[in-house]
């Protein structure tokens, strides 16, 4: 049986919740890390299963029938990347630490756009965001990504 402990960074999470979403663009570098973190089936597979619920690398190598190593090949790639994070810490029966893994909670949003697209985007996420609530910015986002002409009426 694993005994869980909290990972203590509660401060400001009522304005992380609030927060506007990271806008990624094509010519960012930051876009290039997250693409290529996800480039294969595991990573994939691995974002996908903590999603669902947070777990320790172990878990995951059972999970997707592959090694423990290859698993934290990915999670290394992906916590880099900003699309996991250690959320808790758990202990074996032996006693021995472990990283307990979840999305991250900074949000990300991929633009097929330039960076000069992308203050235009965070106004529009930031107002959608704030009048409507975090549901709405998926939405905001595949409507800016269809019609432009979105970004400026919300301007």
């Amino acid at each position: 049986m694993r005994t869980v402990r909290r990972k203590e960074d509660d401060e400001d999470q009522e304005d992380e919740k609030n927060e506007v979403p990271d806008v990624l663009t094509i010519d960012d570098e930051t876009t290039r890390d997250v693409l290529s973190s996800v480039s294969s089936e595991t990573a994939l597979s691995i974002l996908s299963s903590v999603h669902d619920e947070p777990k320790i690398p172990m878990d995951l190598a059972d999970e997707l029938g592959t090694s423990t190593q290859n698993i934290r090949y990915h999670l290394d790639n992906l916590e880099e990347a900003g699309l996991v994070e250690v959320g808790d810490i758990c202990y074996s029966e032996k006693g021995r630490e472990m990283s307990v893994y979840q999305p991250a909670e900074s949000p990300s949003v991929l633009v097929f756009g330039k960076q000069k697209d992308g203050p235009r985007m965070r106004k529009v996420l930031a107002k959608v965001s704030s009048s409507a609530g975090p549901a709405a910015v998926a939405v905001a986002v595949i409507v800016a990504a269809k019609a432009k002409g979105i970004v400026e009426w919300f301007e």
